[in-house]
């Protein structure tokens, strides 16, 4: 099957084009596989460093559009317009929502894109505060919004293969215990698409592990919509450019990235 290629659009970047963009899609939404393009803002949480500059352009999706349809997944066709792209448009919020607030009016039936934006979002920051906070478990309530036939490629330095949920968790148990681990996030952004499907796009620095050490990951949490409900069913991850702590580039790839 052929995969809808990831632009350079993908973090936030913004051109002249945008506006025809979201016409056409408008107006030939029976082939536009994306639904939505938005940036919720960054709640305070100890997994950001602050409020994220965003924006948000949204093509509101008619009433079949969310189809609880086939296993498909946008490609990723390019690296460089992951790790170098930059938000140049800003909209900040200081509202919080919580997962409680959320998962109701998420996962109703014809729920406003915006409104699975901001669920699929808390998600993703909800479980990246519990690895931080040292209070993730194999049943942490965030892991209700993992997919039962969830998986997950290991990255270095851990041989390489496929995890299943439980094995993701006790790693990312263990690396917290023995390390000084951290996530900061510096970006995030969603995009919702008329199969079922969604991808959470996180821009982060990964701290402490090694110390000393900063590396730029971009984590893909890719969900889709089961039975009424959103679920996180892969997350990958692409590694950047390491840096130490006063700022001196080291090496692109390989290594020790992080969790994801």
């Amino acid at each position: 099957m052929m995969m809808n290629q990831l632009d350079a659009k993908i973090f936030g970047h913004y051109d002249e084009r945008r506006e025809s963009e979201v016409s056409a899609a408008e107006s030939n939404s029976a082939t536009n596989s994306n639904t939505s393009y938005s940036t919720a803002p960054t709640p305070a949480s100890t997994s950001s460093p602050g409020q994220t500059n965003t924006f948000i352009g949204k093509v509101e999706p008619h009433d079949d559009d969310m189809l609880d349809a086939v296993d498909a997944k946008p490609a990723i066709s390019s690296l460089d317009s992951l790790l170098r792209t930059s938000s140049s448009a800003s909209t900040t919020s200081p509202h919080h929502h919580h997962l409680s607030d959320l998962s109701e009016v998420a996962s109703s039936k014809k729920p406003s894109v915006q409104a699975i934006v901001v669920h699929l979002e808390s998600v993703v920051r909800t479980f990246i505060d519990a690895i931080n906070n040292r209070t993730l478990t194999l049943d942490h309530p965030v892991t209700a919004s993992f997919d039962p036939k969830f998986t997950a490629n290991t990255p270095p330095p851990w041989p390489q293969g496929t995890e299943d949920l439980a094995e993701y968790l006790r790693r990312l148990i263990t690396l917290t215990a023995q390390t000084e681990y951290k996530m900061v996030i510096q970006g995030l952004d969603t995009h919702v698409y008329k199969n079922g499907h969604a991808g959470v796009f996180v821009t982060s620095d990964v701290l402490g592990v090694p110390p000393d050490v900063v590396r730029h990951v971009v984590a893909i949490f890719r969900f889709r919509k089961r039975d009424g409900f959103w679920r996180c069913f892969i997350v990958e991850e692409i590694i950047g450019i390491e840096n130490t702590a006063d700022g001196e580039p080291g090496s692109i790839g390989g290594g020790f990235a992080g969790p994801f």
